[in-house]
């Protein structure tokens, strides 16, 4: 068959903007329904134009102001029947899909490059770390006294008390 929006009717929590959050099934992919969850078949609209639109701010605004004062939300579909949908003129619909996914796909690959990145960043910051803890910065002078040796000399001598310590 077509696919097929699935929108959750029922929220346990009000994180997370649960209430309403929307799903779209493949073609030909089954499912199992409760009853507090709701399949919309388009037949004249695109289904993934339905899917955005449900995605869209203007919809999450309307599925917040539904139920704010119960920890458990709830939503009915006749409310959800009550929401006109602003639609563009048909022949922007296929544009318009494809410029959201276009987009979106985009959004999810700088997503995943800016999380590979900070497992990049914090992976040098600790190998910098242990380098400089290693001394293996900076190139090292071997004329240089071992540092074990200037912290015993610095502990031995006592300190001084016109402030000329250096």
């Amino acid at each position: 068959g077509a696919a097929q929006i699935l929108l959750n009717l029922t929220a346990q929590s009000l994180n997370a903007e649960f209430l309403g959050r929307v799903c779209l099934s493949s073609h030909g992919e089954r499912s199992l329904l409760n009853q507090r969850l709701a399949r919309l078949t388009p037949t004249t609209i695109s289904p993934r134009l339905i899917f955005w639109l449900f995605k869209s701010p203007l919809v999450r605004a309307y599925i917040d102001e539904l139920n704010s004062v119960s920890l458990i939300q709830h939503m009915f579909t006749s409310q959800v029947d009550d929401f006109a949908l602003p639609l563009p003129p048909a022949e922007e619909h296929a544009p318009l899909v494809r410029s959201i996914d276009t987009a979106m796909a985009r959004l999810a690959s700088l997503r995943d490059a800016h999380d590979g990145a900070g497992n990049v960043f914090a992976g040098m910051e600790a190998a910098i770390l242990a380098k400089a803890f290693r001394g293996q910065l900076v190139p090292q002078d071997p004329n240089d006294e071992p540092a074990s040796a200037t912290l015993e000399r610095l502990n031995a001598k006592p300190p001084s008390t016109d402030g000329t310590d250096t």
